[in-house]
């Protein structure tokens, strides 16, 4: 199974729902850019967003290595913004995803991190370029869109397990 296109899948998926989450409407995406206020950035939701699509866009082509890195660097910036909020419980909203997603807390922190540690991996493996088969590719690719779904799904694993601040072990 080719490493790269697997991790490319992950990073491709989470990145394109994010955006896709975001930009689905006005209310969506006015709703995203309200759940930064709180931080001080409402205004730097054009910038996320586009940032997202540019990794989408930069992992589906040769650049590759360059959407790995990007894609390190925006979520370092949302592991430092979420711990900042922490920092000074300062409650925000999670709309990563859309929707209403629970208070952003630890289980974020440690959700983007993981997918730190997926983009830095990618981008010591990456070629460039895509496998020769197509049934290695096929069993690549779907490997990572379904792993894709752990962090796509986050808050709702966190709220199934009582990690979160509606579920029993938070309170």
């Amino acid at each position: 199974m080719d490493v790269d296109l697997t991790l490319r899948s992950i990073l491709v998926a989470v990145f394109a729902v994010a955006a896709f989450s975001k930009l689905r409407s006005a209310s969506s995406f006015r709703d995203f850019a309200e759940s930064l206020r709180p931080l001080g950035a409402a205004r730097s939701a054009p910038a996320v967003v586009a940032g997202e699509v540019l990794v989408v866009v930069l992992l589906l082509t040769r650049w590759a290595l360059v959407g790995y890195l990007v894609a390190a660097g925006i979520l370092l910036v949302f592991v430092t913004g979420i711990a900042r909020s922490l920092r000074q419980d300062v409650p925000v909203s999670c709309r990563c995803f859309g929707g209403r997603g629970g208070r952003l807390g630890g289980r974020h922190v440690v959700r983007n991190l993981l997918l730190v540690v997926i983009a830095v991996a990618g981008a010591s493996v990456t070629s460039g370029s895509l496998p020769a088969s197509a049934g290695g590719a096929a069993l690549a690719a779907g490997s990572g869109l379904l792993l894709s779904l752990l962090f796509i799904g986050w808050d709702e694993l966190a709220f199934v397990a009582g990690l979160d601040e509606r579920g029993a072990a938070a309170r």
